[in-house]
């Protein structure tokens, strides 16, 4: 059960770009022909339900929603949410579950029913909850977390007719039935490797590492330098040992302006340091990075410093983590965007279905609605879904200075 919030919440809305059947709370607004945000200031979307009278609350059968005095407005839509609960990860479970019931909130999402299910951090936990959502007459699952999860819903759910929201960034299990919104890797690469080109970077170099991950690093840069008529001078594929001296030196003689620096956290530290301490710092020779840079730790190392990476503008998110702050306590995780942005989406297309020739209500969850050309506008920018199942997202360009993390080229807002 949600705790009783403050009367005025901040509105972080997720919305169309384009056209929408509603002009109600969190609907987009006309503008000179074509659909656009509506827009952003502060909203009052109630308080707890109480003796039968309008607001948010728990519904009779254990689900989460919003309820108002109009229900007949739209019919009842019933949406699951798949979280690890329990187990392991059920601190991560938790928070993302508290971000979905904040983007309900926000939004005034009456009629919207939200029915979480514990997957218990494993793929027969999440196979269980699936059934237990379908049975209990879920419409659309978002969710699991885990690769593994992911890919024991995915024929349960199909079986069943319905579409799944993923948490994962496990791009394989994405498809068919399957919509991943993940941070993924393909295209924070591209953007990176657009703007530096664009900037007369024009010799970089390759540092990722000998897994998935970096093979589709390596491949989506490939693509991208020839592109943007880029000369790869060096890819190196790092040992469990990190940046050797052989390596940097093999960097060093291929005179690069630019070096692309694809890991995460302190092994990201540690080959900037490295090359900082070779004479190949920020500041002689670009560092740039994907997303998985989006970290304050890294922006607090002095190393990193003058560095640029691709990733979702952080304008939007601050104000989400302030508000989930004020309401819970606690800083949500950086994942906590995804189940809020999936949560709206979810309430906003669930308003704009249809009511069919035997009188039963469908909301807009098919293939259609879910991979509209134009996208939606979220916590993380502006977003779509391809035909793959992938996500696609406008990135913003970011640079570390003196220990924050600053714009220095916005996202595109449509696509």
């Amino acid at each position: 059960m949600m705790q009783r919030f403050p009367l005025t919440v901040l509105l972080t809305c997720l919305l169309f770009i384009t056209s929408c059947a509603s002009t109600g709370p969190g609907a987009p607004v006309q503008q000179g022909g074509n659909m656009t945000s509506g827009p952003q200031g502060l909203a009052t979307p109630g308080a707890y339900a109480e003796n039968g009278e309008a607001g948010a609350g728990p519904f009779a059968d254990g689900g989460i929603g919003y309820q108002d005095q109009n229900m007949s407005r739209t019919p009842p839509v019933k949406v699951a949410i798949l979280l690890p609960l329990s187990g392991p990860s059920e601190a991560i479970g938790q928070s993302l579950l508290k971000a979905s019931q904040l983007a309900l909130f926000d939004l005034g999402a009456e009629t919207f029913q939200l029915l979480p299910k514990d997957t218990q951090g494993t793929e027969a936990g999440a196979a269980m909850a699936a059934r237990e959502a379908i049975g209990e007459g879920a419409q659309l699952i978002l969710g699991p977390l885990f690769s593994g999860s992911v890919k024991s819903v995915k024929p349960i759910a199909r079986q069943a007719n319905l579409n799944v929201i993923g948490f994962s960034t496990d791009w394989s299990q994405a498809g068919g039935n399957v919509y991943l919104m993940g941070f993924m890797p393909f295209i924070q690469v591209t953007r990176m490797t657009d703007y530096a080109a664009s900037q007369g970077y024009k010799r970089i170099a390759l540092i990722t590492k000998t897994d998935a991950y970096g093979s589709a690093v390596e491949r989506t840069f490939m693509n991208a330098a020839s592109q943007n008529g880029v000369q790869i001078s060096k890819i190196i594929r790092l040992g469990a040992m990190g940046l050797s001296p052989t390596d940097l030196q093999n960097i060093r003689t291929s005179a690069p302006d630019a070096v692309f620096i694809a890991l995460a956290g302190r092994e990201a530290s540690d080959a900037s340091q490295k090359l900082t301490q070779a004479g190949m710092g920020s500041l002689a020779i670009k560092h740039l990075g994907t997303g998985l840079w989006d970290d304050m730790e890294l922006a607090r190392d002095p190393y990193m410093d003058g560095s640029w990476f691709a990733a979702p503008a952080p304008i939007q998110r601050r104000a989400f983590e302030t508000n989930y702050e004020d309401l819970y306590g606690m800083q949500p995780p950086r994942l906590a965007t995804l189940a809020y942005d999936a949560t709206a989406l979810a309430a906003v297309l669930g308003k704009m279905g249809k009511t069919g020739t035997n009188g039963i209500y469908s909301p807009a969850y098919d293939a259609t609605h879910l991979r509209n050309p134009n996208g939606f506008a979220g916590i993380d920018g502006v977003f779509r879904f391809n035909r793959n199942g992938l996500i696609e997202r406008q990135l913003a360009v970011l640079e570390f200075q003196n220990g924050t993390i600053v714009e220095i080229e916005p996202a595109a807002m449509r696509f």
